[in-house]
C-alpha cells in the first residue's frame, strides 16, 4: 500500500535539504547586494546596502553648486530610487533562486516592495491617492 516508506521520508529529507539550501544562498545573495542610482542631471550617486542603508555618496561637482536644501533633498530623493531598485533587486533574486511561482518568493518580493516602493518617475507626475 505504502510502497518504500523510507525511501519516502529520504526524499522528503533530501527535498527538505535542497530547500534549506537554496534559502541559505538566497540569504548571503540579498546580504551581499548593492544598488545604486544616480540623481536625474548625475550630481549624486547613492548606494544602498541590501537593509536600505547608505552605504555609499558620491557628491560629483555639480552637486557642490546647489544649496545645501537642495542638495539634502536631492540626496534624500536618489536614495529613495536605490531603495526601490534594491526591491527590485531581491525580487529578482528570490524568483530566481526560489521559483517564480514560489509563494516564499512573493513574500519576499512585496516586503521589500511595501517598504521600499520606487519613487515615481521624475517625468512622471506625482499621483496622490483620493
Amino acid at each position: 500500500m505504502f510502497g518504500d516508506p523510507e525511501g519516502m521520508v529520504r526524499e522528503w529529507g533530501n527535498s527538505v535539504d535542497a530547500q534549506v539550501r537554496r534559502a541559505t544562498e538566497l540569504n548571503e545573495q540579498i546580504e551581499a547586494s548593492r544598488a545604486s542610482a544616480d540623481s536625474p542631471k548625475g550630481e549624486v550617486r547613492v548606494t544602498v546596502d541590501s537593509t536600505g542603508s547608505l552605504a555609499e555618496l558620491d557628491l560629483r561637482d555639480p552637486a557642490m553648486r546647489l544649496d545645501r536644501r537642495a542638495l539634502a533633498q536631492l540626496i534624500m530623493e536618489t536614495s529613495r530610487k536605490a531603495q526601490g531598485l534594491m526591491a527590485q533587486q531581491v525580487a529578482r533574486l528570490a524568483q530566481e533562486k526560489l521559483g517564480a511561482d514560489s509563494a516564499a518568493a512573493d513574500f519576499i518580493s512585496s516586503t521589500y516592495a511595501e517598504k521600499f516602493p520606487m519613487p515615481p518617475d521624475e517625468d512622471e507626475p506625482v499621483r496622490t491617492p483620493r
